[in-house]
């Protein structure tokens, strides 16, 4: 069975002064915001 699903990114990911915001559809729609500031707790985070 095949599936084709549309996708969408406002805000580069890797653009840590902006959030982020993924969409996707088929036959539904989505989308998640990522918060610039939850961008910036992963990457400054220590190991």
């Amino acid at each position: 069975m095949k599936m084709h699903i549309e996708v969408d990114q406002s805000g580069k990911i890797e653009l840590l002064s902006e959030d982020t915001i993924i969409a996707c559809s088929n036959d539904n729609q989505y989308s998640i915001k990522i918060p610039k500031k939850i961008k910036q707790d992963i990457y400054y985070r220590e190991l």
